[in-house]
């Protein structure tokens, strides 16, 4: 559950089956208990008490749409959507989307995995990592940005959230990147303070700060902020994978210092002790160079 939207279990159940007209949710239960192979989804909901929020709700829609249309690689489709109707003034109105279920999402493998002191190794990270960049590369080859890349938004499949459960290695399991609320256009242009002032807002609301881009956080009056914004959140990313937090949030915390601060100044330290090769901590620096 986050701010403004729910993410429910659904179950197929078969129409005309018993139960279906009042109850559908309880036989969506009895039907799994009763079977292994009903299909399960992700069920987005949306409450939306006004016209910005339908108008956002349609605009995720409508990237998600157009990564279909060109056939972008390594993104979350979407199956199919509905919206419901308010029956009196001052009723939410309700908009569904509905998704394949992915079994946990890059956050809590990681998390998972430090519990136990078994961190991610080289061909994870290095499958993982390559997946996510392939998907911000469709997505900047269709002239968007994602906007708030971070490892709850990068789904797993055929992983559980818990060590050593019916997984050892996630370097096979398909990645997907999700939640296109706050897709932008690739390359948008400032050329005043009021136009700064708004793409600092939205970044505010939409992107999430310890893999916020420098130039999100103090954005100029002449300027162009683009892709790369992008790059830089993989970049943390990544490191969170090696390291099990980010490299802002590291620094901060150590010298009790302000994230902002950090992430302008670039200001970030390692471990003493890597269990990768040295060539992703590269990767890490040239995406936030």
């Amino acid at each position: 559950e986050g701010g403004y939207s729910t993410v429910f279990l659904g179950e197929e159940v078969p129409v005309g089956a018993p139960g279906t007209s009042h109850a559908g949710a309880s036989h969506a239960g009895s039907a799994h208990e009763g079977s292994s192979t009903t299909r399960r989804y992700a069920v987005k909901r949306i409450a939306c008490g006004g016209r910005e929020q339908l108008s956002e709700a349609k605009r995720e829609i409508d990237v998600m749409e157009r990564l279909e249309r060109v056939d972008a690689a390594n993104v979350l489709p979407l199956i199919g959507y509905a919206r419901t109707r308010c029956n009196r003034p001052g009723d939410l109105e309700y908009v569904y989307m509905l998704f394949d279920l992915y079994d946990g999402n890059l956050w809590d493998v990681v998390q998972s995995r430090i519990r136990v002191g078994r961190y991610l190794g080289e061909d994870e990270l290095g499958g993982i990592f390559r997946q996510l960049c392939l998907a911000l590369d469709a997505m900047h080859e269709a002239g968007m940005a994602h906007r708030d890349v971070k490892p709850h938004n990068v789904l797993l499949k055929d992983v559980d959230s818990y060590p050593y459960g019916k997984w050892s290695k996630v370097s096979a399991s398909p990645a997907v990147l999700m939640d296109f609320g706050s897709v932008t256009e690739e390359r948008v242009v400032i050329t005043d303070r009021l136009g700064a002032l708004q793409t600092q807002e939205n970044a505010e609301r939409h992107t999430t700060a310890p893999y916020r881009a420098p130039e999100l956080w103090d954005v100029g009056s002449s300027c162009v902020i683009d892709g790369k914004v992008d790059v830089w959140a993989a970049g943390c990313v990544l490191y969170y994978m090696m390291v099990g937090e980010t490299p802002f949030e590291r620094i901060s915390n150590q010298a009790g210092g302000s994230l902002m601060l950090s992430v302008l100044n670039g200001s970030y330290t390692w471990p003493d002790k890597l269990e990768v090769s040295s060539k992703y901590a590269e990767i890490v620096r040239a995406c936030l160079a």
